[in-house]
């Protein structure tokens, strides 16, 4: 065989060994630890989080128990529905609850205990534990799943014909809140906060989902008071009396920030459940 061939044939294997090499896939981030335990329904209290270091607590659902550590994942008496959408949260429309399609009743039914954390917990941001998350149900639950969409009834957040009533926020605070004001339950006080935030928080609010479609950046802080009056596809409960000359969320957002909502459809992304089985020992 001559030189000049052999040189060809190393070559060719070369290159053959750096495209497997290329082509091999990335391995999904995976929690150092992780434990997942099934319990009784009696098993006390129930909620959990994913703990990153860029975590807003403040803005988000109430716990029913406190945080974990940073990077950490812990969950109490937990369904693997409330896993799945803790785990793709990111792409979840919030306030809504029929994003899941195809799911065997005892998605619903059994509850876990859930405690997982990653390599470097310091260093782990809120995605990056919801990622690790994701790969934990796929390993122990054999979840496999798919992505389909939906268009549902929702609301455009628009600027009102009045303008905005907004001020900027001014106080260099790193992370924003809105949340009750402490003074009354009906009245909403927001620090730091953007528009896309405030329409996150009116569609948990709606069970429906609300764009920011203000063009309006920068962050913001106001307080906005309104009558506890849900709308759109829900029987609108009477105010108790303390309440009842308060104006609804779509009085108020007007005349207190500005802002109006118009009712619109919108894409909401629906994940359908291929296939699942009961957790894997740890």
């Amino acid at each position: 065989m001559s030189v000049k061939l052999v040189f060809a044939i190393l070559a060719i294997a070369a290159i053959s060994v750096a495209s497997s090499h290329a082509q091999a896939p990335a391995q999904k981030p995976m929690f150092e630890l992780a434990g997942i335990r099934p319990v009784k329904a009696n098993s006390g209290s129930s909620g959990g989080s994913c703990h990153g270091k860029d975590s807003k607590f403040s803005s988000e659902q109430p716990h029913l128990i406190s945080p974990p550590p940073i990077g950490r994942c812990a969950f109490k008496a937990v369904t693997l529905h409330d896993l799945v959408r803790s785990a793709y949260a990111f792409e979840l429309q919030d306030g809504m609850d029929d994003l899941i399609a195809n799911e065997p009743s005892w998605m619903k039914s059994e509850l876990f205990d859930v405690d997982a954390v990653a390599a470097s917990p310091e260093a782990a941001t809120q995605n990056d534990l919801r990622v690790m998350l994701q790969t934990l149900l796929a390993n122990r639950f054999k979840l496999r799943l798919h992505r389909d969409h939906k268009d549902v009834q929702g609301y455009a957040l628009v600027v009102a014909k009045t303008g905005p009533k907004l001020r900027p926020d001014t106080s260099g605070d790193e992370h924003g809140s809105l949340l009750p004001s402490g003074r009354d339950p009906y009245e909403w006080e927001g620090k730091n906060v953007a528009l896309s935030d405030l329409a996150s928080s009116l569609s948990g609010f709606f069970g429906a989902p609300v764009v920011d479609r203000t063009g309006l950046a920068g962050s913001y802080s106001f307080t906005l008071r309104y009558a506890p009056r849900i709308a759109l596809n829900k029987a609108a409960p009477a105010a108790p009396r303390p309440f009842q000359d308060l104006p609804s969320i779509f009085e108020a957002l007007p005349d207190q920030l500005g802002l109006s909502l118009q009712q619109e459809k919108e894409s909401v992304v629906v994940l359908v459940i291929d296939s699942v089985q009961r957790p894997s020992k740890d």
